[in-house]
């Protein structure tokens, strides 16, 4: 029950950060958004939500291939 309860609120703080680096995308880089992404999916993989794990993974991914297919 405790772990559940770590999770909920760690989904929070992710949500908040989230919805404030969607509003603000000029004011976080990309390694910060990136990073957020990563930690929601792994909280949601973990609270056994598997179809929002991927989506946060997959937007993850979308930003690292268009990251990587910018000339440096």
């Amino acid at each position: 029950m405790r772990r559940r309860g770590k999770l909920t609120e760690a989904e929070g703080l992710l949500h908040r950060a989230l919805t404030l680096s969607d509003l603000w995308p000029e004011e976080v880089a990309a390694e910060t958004l990136l990073g957020t992404l990563d930690e929601y999916a792994e909280v949601m993989k973990l609270s056994d939500r598997d179809a929002a794990a991927k989506q946060f993974a997959d937007r993850a991914s979308a930003i690292r291939e268009h990251y990587a297919s910018v000339p440096q």
